[in-house]
């Protein structure tokens, strides 16, 4: 049986999927956007200071602080992780990998410290299986596999398979369905795959913090019918994010609580598939089905594709 209590979304975690034919190239910001990354290398140029301490985080000019919020410090002490530590001891990130399982296939997951280079500073972030964002699991629907995950990034998490079916006691929530995963110790997940779609995992812990600096990745489920979806030329995975950062580095964190909303804070670099500046190419005439999931915090994105006409096929709890 699974707990009626778990999420029941097919592709949740404000996901779409899209067919675009693609007149010749990428996938383009809103003139908004541009507007907010402008903006964000404006409030890169300030001078430079200690990068963990409390500061003026950059905002973004169409949802300003409200007056005298400006001048207000946090009451708990700021945070970033490795901060202090040298940046060669932590490895380099790697880009996204698919992992493709079969029923009854393992996983061997693990969260870590990584050293990643944002808008040219290089920080300490975290990565699953060293990646950034993490392993793309695949799976056909209805197959059940194994994750072992193991918990290396200094601080308690779980991992929650955003939109699974599954059994309550593997649903990654903390002090409900398991106990936290403490630094150096390790969970067992078994996963189902019932429904067809798009999925994806993060930490259910100080998102803030964790899914901020890199914890998240995709599932995606295939149909044994291989007339499910209409055919494409190609498939491509965007994993939409933002970060909050200036000259000096990345804004710090609370260390023992969240400083704006509980689930996190509004970024100003944005990010897909982890880096500033993605571009994909498509050839004239060719449709690609794109999968498309909101990891920021806070974060909804207008999506534009420039000149391509595009279909919404599938979105949050539907096909």
């Amino acid at each position: 049986m699974t707990d009626p209590t778990c999420d029941a979304g097919l592709i949740a975690g404000a996901r779409y999927i899209l067919a675009a034919l693609v007149a010749a190239t990428l996938l383009a910001p809103s003139s908004h956007a541009q507007d907010m990354m402008d903006h964000a290398h404006h409030d890169m140029d300030m001078p430079m200071g200690d990068s963990l301490m409390w500061r003026m985080p950059p905002m973004d000019m169409s949802m300003p602080m409200m007056p005298g919020m400006d001048g207000r410090i946090p009451v708990v002490g700021p945070f970033l992780p490795g901060e202090g530590m040298d940046l060669s001891m932590f490895e380099p990130a790697r880009p996204m990998e698919v992992v493709e399982m079969a029923d009854g296939d393992t996983l061997h997951l693990e969260a870590s410290l990584v050293r990643r280079s944002i808008g040219g500073q290089e920080f300490v972030m975290m990565g699953y299986n060293g990646m950034y964002p993490g392993p793309m699991i695949r799976a056909k629907k209805d197959a059940e596999v194994v994750v072992e995950f193991t918990n290396n990034i200094r601080m308690p998490t779980t991992v929650h398979w955003h939109g699974l079916r599954l059994d309550n006691a593997f649903d990654g929530v903390p002090f409900v369905t398991q106990d936290p995963v403490e630094n150096g110790e390790s969970f067992t997940y078994e996963l189902k795959f019932p429904d067809t779609g798009m999925y994806w995992y993060h930490p259910h812990m100080r998102e803030d913090v964790q899914q901020d600096l890199g914890l998240y990745g995709n599932m995606l489920v295939d149909p044994k019918d291989d007339g499910f979806y209409a055919p494409v030329n190609r498939e491509a995975t965007l994993i939409l994010d933002d970060i909050l950062m200036d000259r000096n580095g990345l804004i710090p964190f609370g260390e023992s609580a969240p400083t704006h909303a509980l689930m996190g804070r509004f970024g100003n670099v944005m990010l897909t598939n982890g880096v500033t500046n993605y571009r994909l190419e498509a050839r004239a005439g060719e449709v690609v089905r794109f999968y498309l999931t909101n990891v920021a915090n806070s974060r909804t994105f207008n999506v534009v594709f420039d000149g391509a006409p595009i279909k919404i096929i599938a979105d949050d709890v539907s096909k």
